[in-house]
């Protein structure tokens, strides 16, 4: 058969009409879903994988969180920043730990080893043991009464 018309398809050639578009997406979708799916748990599956598990130190996130109110917490930083948020926590922070930032209400942190300490809020208190390049870390404070000072060594 002659095709008066080559720039279109021919209907005898063309797909079957039986199957509709939408099954066509569906599938499509779904096969998105599946390789995302694998991905993530491969991705938790892996041991070291950056993917956050809940645990009392939090050792594989890239940035240790501790969140809620009146927690008593010990946080190995192991060289990834720490961030602190909430009420009444008294946080203790394990190792070198390149950026502090605590956020609330009446929190107390104490950091070994620490490059910068940011803090908002009010009544926070961090106290540090060393600075990460120089004598004294880079602090900034936003809200009262805040503190933040070098712990003694017998502490």
């Amino acid at each position: 058969m002659n095709n008066p018309y080559p720039h279109r398809i021919d209907p005898d050639i063309s797909a079957p009409r039986n199957v509709p578009r939408r099954a066509t997406v569906l599938g499509v979708v779904l096969v998105l879903l599946a390789f995302c799916a694998a991905g993530i748990f491969l991705l938790w599956a892996t041991p070291g994988s950056e993917l956050l598990a809940y645990s009392p130190t939090y050792a594989n996130a890239v940035v240790n969180t501790v969140s809620g109110n009146a927690q008593r917490i010990t946080v190995a930083a192991n060289g990834k920043s720490v961030t602190v948020s909430g009420n009444g926590n008294t946080v203790t922070v394990t190792g070198d730990c390149p950026v502090l930032t605590v956020r609330g209400n009446s929190n107390r942190v104490s950091v070994e080893i620490v490059g910068k300490i940011v803090i908002s809020g009010n009544a926070n208190r961090a106290y540090w043991k060393a600075a990460h390049e120089w004598d004294v870390p880079t602090i900034t404070t936003s809200g009262n009464a805040n503190t933040v000072e070098k712990q003694d060594e017998s502490n």
